[in-house]
């Protein structure tokens, strides 16, 4: 027969197809964040869509039904709803992608003094909405996006004296450990004992519900190590490698992004990964060094929130949804566009024309 590059011809074309709806959705994010304003008001609304979100989520939870939006069954025995999400997991990085803004803009003075509480508040939803989901991988990339928020803080531009500077540098690492501490508090205060119990439940360990499929993932990309076995082609090479009986259902994701681009893409695609997070990274380093408060905060918030998901990616899927990587790459675009005018103000060289030099008068 004709040799292909993709096990399952199909599945790669459907997955071509998402990823090129992904990447116009990218381009078109990019260039409506033309100007400072659209930036700003972008913000504004992933604050408050954050905040819809999670009381929507926290209601639904604590009047659960067993239907979707109270009126749509759930079919699936494998489904662990939470808000609009059929995985409580998911529903965790996508609360983990609208957090870190609203502490960015916090914590760069980004936003007027009046308008912290308000952010503050939009925090302490999110958070205790993505700790109630009860995803440990959802609450392990928020401690990591947090502390990379506190970490990163200090490279904000100071306008003080250099030990104001460190002090102000102090408050602002404070700052995010008085929104964790808030999370927590507003925990205790609803019952935090599903969340203790889910964080102390044995019954489920990375042994028993991932390495398994991390190692026979591991072992599709050996068999293809240069191209992969095909974009989207995992479910159907995933049981040719694998001992797997079955018992849980059908396995479709590797429960790793990094592993499963390599088991899709091969080298080429973990290069390519690779490329694509230092570009990301290296523009959330630049943006936060801008001297415009907004714009520092939201490359902060926006680092904080790409990080969180790529921690929680090294044990879920969350990049495989269109919804969840959607945000990420309009994260992506609002980090690009800091960047860029950090760029621009630091290669803007105003070159003074140089006075002729006065000829000397020589006496006669």
């Amino acid at each position: 027969g004709n040799k292909s590059l993709s096990a399952d011809l199909e599945a790669t074309r459907g997955t071509v197809s998402v990823l090129l709806a992904l990447v116009v959705y990218g381009l078109l994010g990019a260039n409506f964040l033309a100007n400072r304003e659209r930036l700003r008001v972008t913000a504004t609304f992933l604050a408050f869509w954050g905040l819809g979100i999670s009381i929507f989520a926290l209601l639904q939870y604590f009047t659960w039904n067993g239907k979707f939006y109270w009126i749509r069954p759930v079919l699936s025995d494998l489904a662990s709803p939470f808000g609009p999400f059929a995985n409580h997991n998911h529903f965790a990085g996508y609360a983990e992608l609208l957090i870190g803004l609203p502490i960015g803009l916090i914590v760069s003075n980004g936003v007027r003094k009046d308008e912290r509480l308000f952010y503050g508040f939009v925090t302490v939803v999110i958070g205790v909405a993505l700790i109630i989901s009860l995803s440990r991988g959802g609450m392990v990339g928020f401690l990591a996006g947090a502390v990379f928020i506190a970490l990163l803080s200090t490279k904000l531009k100071k306008e003080h004296p250099a030990r104001l500077g460190v002090m102000k540098s102090a408050m602002k690492g404070l700052a995010v450990l008085g929104i964790i501490g808030a999370i927590i508090a507003s925990l205790f205060w609803i019952g935090a004992d599903p969340v203790v119990n889910r964080i102390t439940d044995n019954k489920e360990t990375l042994s028993s519900s991932r390495t398994w499929i991390w190692k026979d993932a591991w072992s599709v990309f050996t068999a293809h190590p240069i191209t992969g076995a095909g974009l989207g082609s995992f479910q159907t090479v995933f049981p040719q490698r694998s001992q797997y009986d079955g018992s849980w259902g059908y396995v479709a994701q590797a429960h790793n992004d990094y592993l499963q681009v390599l088991a899709d893409g091969g080298i080429i695609g973990g290069v390519l990964m690779i490329w694509f997070m230092v570009l990301v990274l290296r523009d959330v380093f630049r943006g936060v060094r801008s001297s415009d408060p907004l714009l520092a905060g939201i490359a902060l918030g926006c680092g904080g929130g790409i990080v969180a998901l790529l921690v929680h990616s090294l044990i879920d899927f969350n990049l495989q949804l269109p919804s969840n990587s959607m945000l990420f790459l309009l994260l992506c675009s609002m980090a690009a566009y800091c960047s860029q005018k950090v760029a621009d103000q630091e290669t803007k060289v105003e070159v003074l024309p140089q006075p002729e030099p006065n000829p000397r008068r020589v006496g006669v």
